[in-house]
C-alpha cells in the first residue's frame, strides 16, 4: 500500500467529516477510537482556511491516504493552506506541543486500556473453557464451539487496540493500521452526504440493535433457561455484549469507507468528463481514489478471509451436532435446545453482518462499477483520450494481488478441521459446571492427555 506515514502531524487533527454524522455514528466511532471529541478541544486556535478556486480536496503525489502536508509556517488543509498568526519561540512551541499531545493521549490511551480489560476477559474465558474441555472425551464439539465464537469477538478488539496504541506511540512501522487511523476516516467521511440519505444511519441502527438483540439472547438463554448465575459468568456475558458492538462497529466502519469511496469514484468520473484532455492530471485524480481503494480492500479482504475461516470452522461444527441432535430428539434435554438456539443466533449474526456491510464477501465490485462507468464516457468525444484513461484504469487494476496466501492456509486447515468432525461422539449441552480454573490445573490436563 502506497501510505505515507511522514504525514501524521499533531495540528492536522480535525473530523469536520465525522462531526456532520448523525450522532449514532459518532456514538460507534467513539467506541472505535476514531471520533475522538478530546482531539480538538487541545488544538491551537482555529486556522483560517483559503479555499481553493474549484473547491475541491487537492493532494500531492507523496500524500498517499492522509490529506495534510507540513508546510514552512504553515499547513495545508483539504482545501488549501492553512495557516496561524504570531509568532512563537522553539522552546514555548515544544513545551505547548508536547502539553497537547500529552493531553490528546491520555484518553486515546484509557480507550486502548479499556479494550484490553475486554479481551483480558476474553482470554481467561478461553483459558476457563480449556480448562473445563481438554482431554474430556466428547467434548470436542463444545471446545471448537466456544473458541472460534471467542476468536470473532477478539478479533476486532485486537485490531482496535493495535490502532490505538500505535497511534499514541507514533509508530511508523506499520501502514495498514492507517486504515482505521481517525484522519484517514474523517477524510472519508468527506464524500458522504448524511442529510441526502438515511440509509447510512439506518445500517447503523441495524448493526447496534442486531448486536445487543444477540447480546439479550445470549443472557436469556443462560440466565433464564439453563438457571446459571455465577458472578465470573455475568462478567463474561456483560464483555460479550460489549464484544458484539465493537464487532459491529468495525464491520460499519469499513462499510462507510466502501461508500464513501463509490461516492468519490462517482466525482473522478465527473472530474474525467470535464478534465479529459489534461491526462496527466486525470491519471493522478484516478490514482489518489485507487491508494485508498487498493488499502481499503487489502485490510477488508484480508480480515474476511480470517473471519469467514473461522466462521466455517464453526458452522460446520454446529450443523452436526444439530444433526446428532435431531437424530435423538427424545432424550434431549430443554436446556440443550435452547443452547443450541443460541448458538445459531450468533452464527447467524457473525456471518451476516460483514456480508451486509460489505455487499458480499469483498470490495471488488466498487472498481469494476467504476470501470463500467468510465467506458460509456467515450461517446462524448475525444475517443484517443479515454481510450488512454480506460487502458490505464485496466492496467490499474488492483485486483491482481490478494491475500491468497491466507485464502489457501484458512481454507486447508478448515477442510482439515471439518472432515474429522464427523469421528466425534459429543455430549450433550449444557457445558461442564464452571471451577476455577488455575493454568497449574490447564497444564496437568494437557499433559495427562493420551
Amino acid at each position: 500500500m502506497e501510505i505515507s506515514l511522514d504525514l501524521l502531524q499533531e495540528d492536522s487533527e480535525g473530523h469536520a467529516g465525522i462531526a456532520k454524522s448523525p450522532w449514532i455514528i459518532k456514538s460507534m466511532f467513539v467506541m472505535l477510537g476514531v471520533y475522538r471529541p478530546w482531539v480538538n478541544k487541545y488544538s491551537r486556535g482555529q486556522p483560517v482556511v483559503n479555499k481553493d478556486e474549484d473547491d475541491r480536496p487537492t493532494m500531492s503525489e507523496k500524500e498517499g491516504l492522509l490529506v495534510t502536508v507540513p508546510t514552512t509556517g504553515a499547513r495545508a488543509g483539504r482545501y488549501g493552506t492553512v495557516g496561524y498568526g504570531g509568532c512563537r519561540s522553539n522552546r514555548a512551541t515544544t513545551q505547548g506541543s508536547n502539553s497537547r499531545r500529552l493531553k490528546r493521549s491520555l484518553p486515546t490511551g484509557l480507550l486502548a486500556v479499556w479494550q484490553a480489560a475486554l479481551l483480558a476477559v476474553l482470554v481467561w474465558d478461553a483459558a476457563h473453557t480449556t480448562e473445563n474441555t481438554w482431554g474430556s472425551e466428547g467434548q470436542t464439539l463444545h471446545y471448537i464451539s466456544k473458541l472460534t465464537f471467542l476468536a470473532r469477538l477478539a478479533i476486532p478488539l485486537v485490531i482496535t487496540i493495535t490502532v490505538l496504541l500505535l497511534d499514541v506511540l507514533s509508530c511508523r512501522n506499520f501502514k495498514w493500521w492507517l486504515i482505521l487511523h481517525h484522519r484517514f476516516i474523517n477524510r472519508r467521511m468527506e464524500f458522504l452526504d448524511f442529510h441526502e440519505t438515511r440509509v447510512h444511519e439506518v445500517l447503523a441502527v441495524v448493526c447496534v440493535v442486531a448486536a445487543l438483540g444477540v447480546g439479550l439472547v445470549d443472557v436469556c438463554v443462560i440466565t433464564v433457561f439453563l438457571k446459571q448465575s455465577d458472578w465470573r459468568l455475568v462478567v463474561r456475558m456483560a464483555v460479550w455484549c460489549l464484544a458484539y458492538l465493537q464487532f459491529g462497529t468495525l464491520w460499519y466502519a469499513i462499510n462507510l469507507c466502501k461508500c464513501s469511496l463509490q461516492a468519490e469514484f462517482q466525482d473522478v468520473c465527473t472530474f474525467l468528463h470535464d478534465n479529459i484532455e489534461d491526462l496527466d492530471a486525470s491519471r493522478e485524480r484516478i490514482r489518489r481514489a485507487r491508494v485508498d481503494y487498493k488499502a481499503l480492500r487489502s485490510f477488508s479482504s484480508t480480515y474476511f478471509v480470517l473471519h469467514a475461516s473461522i466462521s466455517v470452522f464453526s458452522l460446520a461444527a454446529h450443523v452436526y451436532y444439530t444433526y446428532v441432535i435431531s437424530t435423538e430428539w427424545e432424550e434431549v434435554d430443554p436446556s440443550t435446545l435452547w443452547t443450541v438456539v443460541m448458538i445459531w443466533t450468533e452464527t447467524v449474526f457473525f456471518l451476516a453482518v460483514p456480508v451486509a456491510c460489505l455487499g458480499g464477501v469483498n470490495i471488488d465490485h466498487t472498481w469494476h462499477l467504476f470501470q463500467i462507468h468510465c467506458c460509456p464516457a467515450r461517446r462524448h468525444g475525444n475517443e484517443k483520450e479515454w481510450d488512454k484513461i480506460v487502458k490505464y484504469v485496466r492496467e490499474a487494476d488492483p485486483h491482481k494481488t490478494g491475500p491468497w496466501k491466507l485464502v489457501i492456509l484458512f481454507t486447508v486447515v478448515t477442510l482439515f478441521g471439518t472432515l474429522h468432525l464427523a469421528n466425534q461422539n459429543p455430549h450433550f449441552y449444557p457445558a461442564p459446571a464452571v471451577t476455577n480454573g488455575t493454568a497449574a490445573t490447564i497444564l496437568q490436563r494437557l499433559m495427562n492427555v493420551k
